[in-house]
């Protein structure tokens, strides 16, 4: 899935597998900003589904190689 930061526009290519069912958090390796992400199709099995109980991450690592330039 490809993401861009809402503050400096800085592009990522991150694995759908990684993003747990409700979203995580994701910073910006560029200008450390913390933004909300998604998986794509996200809630297309049950859209209606609440928020899961556990607290959810507080970012996902991005490797260096994750950075598309």
């Amino acid at each position: 899935m490809k993401v861009s930061c809402p503050s400096c526009q800085t592009n990522y290519n991150i694995d759908d597998r990684r993003i747990p069912p409700g979203g995580a958090k994701l910073k910006c390796a560029r200008c450390q900003t913390t933004f909300p992400i998604k998986a794509d199709g996200a809630g297309a099995e049950a859209p209606e589904a609440a928020p899961p109980a556990a607290p959810q991450p507080a970012a996902i690592p991005l490797p260096g190689l994750s950075l598309i330039h």
